[in-house]
């Protein structure tokens, strides 16, 4: 079994559908699936090809030229798909667009399965992304002829079947986080004194900074927060609202109660450090971010948007809120750090969701077991057509 993955932006980006490619081929790799990553060369200085937690990247050239840029790339993995077409079974591509389009096309033209992942739902996610313009509609035209469509949440089903996509071209697979990263019994206390942090409540978010995000929304509630509870908030993240959030941060005098952090190398650590995981998100797929957050046992509140909708149960193993309800969200992290038994009841059933439905090596084996199907479906309509 041999399968290519098809991704504009990879490794040194880091974005949530980046982290889940590279955490789901690893742990095929780890089970014997061949993957191959295809992925974009936008500097010299990046190696042409590496080898990524035991999974092989091929960069192609992608010049930091609008249009010229991208199709110099697709040429180059047009050229690539059909030159090594012996050498794979699947291709496995990752959100509606130029590249997906390309990755589905030669599919089809050689007759062998193609897979689709959707990102994200709502009014920022794939679908209707792809409706705002002509040449986003095509892309959306040809994503409804992969062979599958992985639906990572409900909202993104939902949005599958009102494009009139057949119930038996959706596979629903839920993002997933391998487990053995995230030990969620450390010494709160212990590891804020390691990390370097100050001894109180400490609210965090982690992801990208970007309008969806919502990071505005929470440091505006933050602000009005601490004015009566005593708290920290970590952010750590950036993206291209990362100038906003610091002017946000100095307006509402937060210096010293907001700690933003570019980049870390153990996430983890700042996860287990921490008291409670906000996700503040306007619109969502399934956040990785706040799968981490669950694995390390930590009580969580987010938007009632995309897949959060799905793993959390309000009041069960998280906090729900409407998005960009300020008071809403304040009350909900105010009753988690007042009350230290609903954040531990919380964070325990967070950790329980995860371990159930989103260990990676579960959903890895979803996946490999659709391979399996595509490629024996493929097989037996060969046969019949020979016959």
């Amino acid at each position: 079994m041999t399968v290519i993955f098809t991704i504009r932006y990879f490794h040194p980006f880091i974005g949530g559908t980046e982290k889940q490619a590279l955490t789901l081929a690893s742990r095929l790799v780890a089970d014997g699936i061949d993957v191959t990553i295809l992925t974009s060369r936008f500097s010299y200085s990046w190696p042409r090809t590496e080898c990524i937690q035991n999974v092989q990247v091929i960069r192609l050239p992608s010049p930091r030229i609008k249009v010229i840029g991208a199709m110099v790339f697709l040429t180059c993995l047009a050229c690539y798909l059909i030159r090594y077409k012996n050498h794979y079974s699947i291709i496995h591509t990752f959100q509606i667009g130029y590249t997906s389009f390309v990755s589905i096309v030669l599919a089809m033209i050689l007759r062998i399965p193609s897979l689709l992942k959707i990102a994200s739902s709502g009014s920022g996610g794939d679908i209707r992304r792809a409706r705002k313009t002509l040449w986003g509609q095509l892309c959306l035209f040809m994503a409804k002829r992969a062979t599958r469509i992985i639906a990572v949440s409900d909202a993104v089903k939902r949005e599958l079947l009102e494009e009139l996509v057949p119930p038996a071209s959706i596979a629903s697979i839920a993002n997933g986080v391998t487990l053995e990263q995230y030990d969620w019994r450390i010494d709160k206390s212990a590891m804020r004194k390691r990390m370097g942090l100050p001894e109180k409540n400490t609210i965090i978010f982690t992801g990208r900074l970007s309008p969806e995000k919502g990071v505005d929304f929470l440091i505006r509630t933050f602000a009005d927060m601490r004015q009566t509870h005593p708290c920290q908030l970590l952010i750590i993240a950036n993206g291209p609202e990362q100038e906003a959030v610091v002017k946000l941060i100095a307006e509402h005098n937060l210096g010293g109660s907001v700690l933003l952090i570019s980049r870390v190398e153990e996430v983890a650590a700042y996860l287990t450090a921490s008291d409670l995981f906000v996700l503040p998100s306007r619109f969502e797929g399934l956040s990785n971010a706040l799968l981490e957050a669950m694995a390390c046992g930590l009580p969580v509140i987010s938007t009632r948007v995309g897949g959060s909708r799905d793993i959390i149960e309000d009041g069960v193993n998280g906090l729900l809120v409407e998005v960009d309800a300020k008071d809403q969200l304040r009350d909900a992290m105010e009753r988690v750090l007042s009350d230290r038994q609903l954040a531990a009841v919380l964070g325990v059933n967070a950790r329980a969701t995860v371990e159930a439905k989103h260990d990676m090596k579960s959903i890895a084996n979803t996946y490999s077991n659709l391979y399996r199907d595509l490629t024996s479906e493929v097989h037996v309509k060969a046969a019949d057509e020979i016959a």
